[in-house]
Formats: structure tokens, C-alpha cells, sequence
């Protein structure tokens, strides 16, 4: 999942600017308090090793039977990540089209936000 930075704006009227970024991690963090919460860190494919980008793992992360990131994006507060497939596409179609968390907010994707932060042409996402 990809979800809204600390400093990146997120305009919702009567919230402050930064209340994308608190919510999820808000969320995120009651989760992590959970008895029951583990994350399974991914292999990637013809490695033998833990997957990581830009220093950390790529995990899925659960309470019980409950997929975290899922969850994240169903209730509109994270996106899909683009670079690992579809997975979540469909959850995150539906909390745009009912406008949860985030998308009722005035705000970039973050992967746009932090490539116009960096002020460069990466083509990362």
C-alpha cells in the first residue's frame, strides 16, 4: 500500500492539512496494538532473500485473519501500491467511488507528490 506523507497536504474542510497522513497512521498504529498482529515479510520472486525497497520490508501484515493493508485501502485512507501488482485495485475503486477517508479530500497520489517534492524526472513510483 502507498499512503499520504506526514508533511503532504490533504484538504478536507473543518480538518487540519495533515488529517490523510494522521488518520492512517492512527489506524495503522491501532492495529500494530492488536493481540494477534503479525506481518509476513515477502520473498521476491527467483530471490531467496526479504524483499525491501527504499530500505524496508514489503510485508503484508494481518490481525487474525484481517489483511491490514486491505482493510487501509477499503476504508480509503492508503492507495493500492502500483508497482506490486493489482492487488487492492479493486477495494480502492470502490472507496473512491464512495468517497472514503481520503477521496473526499483535495490531494495528489503520493508517489506524484513525493516525485514533484524531489524536483527530478524519476519515473518511480
Amino acid at each position: 500500500i502507498d499512503a499520504v506523507e506526514p508533511k503532504q497536504p490533504c484538504i478536507m474542510t473543518g480538518f487540519p492539512k495533515t488529517i490523510c497522513h494522521t488518520a492512517a497512521s492512527s489506524l495503522l498504529r491501532d492495529f500494530s496494538k492488536q493481540e494477534g498482529f503479525r506481518c509476513e515479510i515477502h520473498i521476491k520472486d527467483g530471490e531467496n532473500k526479504p524483499w525491501t525497497r527504499y530500505g524496508r520490508y514489503i510485508a503484508t501484515c494481518y490481525v487474525g485473519d484481517i489483511d491490514v493493508g486491505k482493510d487501509l485501502v477499503a476504508k480509503g485512507w492508503a492507495y493500492a501500491d502500483p508497482n506490486y501488482g493489482r492487488i487492492y485495485l479493486d477495494d480502492q475503486e470502490k472507496a473512491k467511488n464512495q468517497k472514503l477517508g481520503m477521496h473526499v479530500s483535495d490531494h495528489l497520489e503520493p508517489w506524484v507528490w513525493r516525485k514533484k517534492q524531489r524536483g527530478d524526472r524519476c519515473s518511480c513510483e
